[in-house]
Formats: structure tokens, C-alpha cells, sequence
């Protein structure tokens, strides 16, 4: 009985440490901060109870890039893969080639852009992360965090005379926040209520339209006299127009039905003849 339940136990163990290798992956390699990288897959490979080299080694080269592969393929053929301490010699190479010195994490920090939609306390631990290992960030460092901060938060912060950036970075913290609701409200006043300037401008405009538009049913005032007819329009005559040549052509028509017929064909005979 005894026997049985050490075997199963040794059995639920090699299936657990089976399942956590099969399971363990790793982030790939970050070439910008390698040292953060290997305190947090050696994190893993102590919870994965992970112990030999040769199993870290595979697992450190299966999370490198192709282009990391291919900087460092001169040396890395040189690493026996099955050695003691293969995991440790390919850390090395990889600390030696991608830790920044302190020149340039001076040269990064210069170049550090400004806040954008970041935290002032999330700017901040980024900017002290290129700072190199024996550095300590001082007053120069804290005038490089506030010229990344907006201009009307400079001064607030100056007239606290801080010495701990912490603290710095804290009370920017809560002016950040103060600063975004402020311009959160502006922005829902603005849309809800329409400014002055503007709905005066509508008004002139609306004004002026209705001006030009003639008002519906009204007849159009036209210059006396008869108007021309064109493809695209035509216009009417003036009443009073339209009278006067009505009679006129009454008057013309009755003096010409008046005549007997042939009266101005024998006239114009008369007339040749007579010539």
C-alpha cells in the first residue's frame, strides 16, 4: 500500500514538472534592457522548478529574434549547447553585446521625449531607468523631467522647491489629472453650448439668404415693356402692357374686316395702272 502511494506521488510529480516545462514560454529578448529581461525569465524558470542549463539555454535561444541570432552567430557557435554552464556563457554574450554603457544611456536620456499621454510618475521611472547604475537623480535630472511636462505645470511644481523626485513626481501626478478634467469639461461645454461669435455669424448668414429669396406667392417685379424669350427662361409681359397691345391689335383687325373683300387688291391695280 505504501509502496503504491510513493509511486503515485512520484508519478503526479514528474507529470507536474513535465507539464510545466511543455507550458513554459518566455517573452522574446529585449534588446533595449536586457538586464530586466533575465531577472524575469529567470523568475520563470525557478516557479517551472527549471534547474538544469542546457534546458535554460534552449529556452534563452528560442526566444531571441532572427536578427539577434544572426548579430551574435560568430560567437554563438562556440558555445557547446550541452556544456555545464552553456545558459551562463549565453547570457553573457548577450549582456556584453546589448547593455548600453553609460554614454548612451546619457545620449537616450537626452533625446527622452516629451510626455505625450503618459503619467508624469510613469515618464519619470522610464527616464530613471537610462540612468546609469551609479547615477543618482539628481537636480539635473529633475529639470530634464520637468522641461518634458506642459508649460503651465512647470512653475506649480518649481514653487514646491522638491528634493525627492518621488515626491516630484507624485504632486505632478495629481496636477496631470487636474489638468485633463479642466480641459475634459472645456471640451463638453463647447459642444454642448455653441459660442456666441459663431451663432451670430449663423444668424448674419441666414439673414442674408432670406433677404436674397423672393417671398413665396409674391409676383416678380420685372421693367416695363415687353421682355425677350431665351431657351432657358420666359419672362411675362407688364399687365398693362399686355392690355395696350391687345387693343391695339382689336383695332388693327376691325379696320381690316371693315373693307370689302378685294378692296386693296383693286387698289393696288388701280394704282399701277394709274402710275
Amino acid at each position: 500500500m505504501l509502496a503504491s502511494k510513493m509511486a503515485a506521488k512520484e508519478e503526479r510529480e514528474h507529470e507536474d514538472q513535465h507539464v510545466g516545462h511543455v507550458a513554459f514560454r518566455i517573452p522574446d529578448f529585449w534588446p533595449h534592457d536586457p538586464a530586466t529581461w533575465f531577472r524575469k525569465i529567470e523568475s520563470k524558470f525557478r516557479i517551472c522548478n527549471i534547474k538544469q542549463s542546457s534546458t535554460k539555454y534552449d529556452h534563452l535561444l528560442s526566444a531571441l529574434p532572427t536578427d539577434i541570432c544572426s548579430s551574435i552567430n560568430d560567437s554563438l557557435a562556440e558555445i557547446d549547447e550541452n556544456a555545464a554552464d552553456a545558459y551562463e556563457q549565453l547570457k553573457a554574450l548577450l549582456m556584453a553585446r546589448y547593455t548600453r554603457d553609460r554614454w548612451a544611456r546619457s545620449f537616450e536620456l537626452h533625446k527622452f521625449p516629451e510626455i505625450g499621454d503618459m503619467k508624469p510618475s510613469e515618464m519619470m521611472r522610464q527616464m530613471k531607468a537610462l540612468l546609469p547604475p551609479d547615477s543618482n537623480p539628481g537636480t539635473y535630472f529633475m529639470s530634464a523631467f520637468l522641461l518634458r511636462l506642459p508649460a503651465d505645470m512647470i512653475d506649480h511644481i518649481i514653487s514646491q522647491d522638491f528634493k525627492d523626485c518621488t515626491k516630484m513626481a507624485e504632486y505632478a501626478d495629481k496636477l496631470y489629472a487636474r489638468r485633463r478634467g479642466n480641459a475634459i469639461a472645456a471640451v463638453a461645454i463647447r459642444q454642448s453650448t455653441p459660442f456666441p461669435a459663431a451663432a451670430a455669424g449663423r444668424a448674419r448668414r441666414t439673414t442674408a439668404v432670406a433677404a436674397r429669396r423672393p417671398a413665396r406667392g409674391a409676383a416678380a417685379v420685372r421693367p416695363p415693356g415687353r421682355t425677350r424669350m431665351t431657351a432657358t427662361s420666359a419672362t411675362t409681359t407688364p399687365p398693362t402692357a399686355n392690355r395696350r397691345l391687345s387693343a391695339n391689335r382689336a383695332a388693327s383687325g376691325s379696320r381690316e374686316t371693315d373693307q370689302p373683300p378685294g378692296t386693296k387688291r383693286s387698289r393696288r391695280r388701280h394704282d399701277f395702272f394709274t402710275g
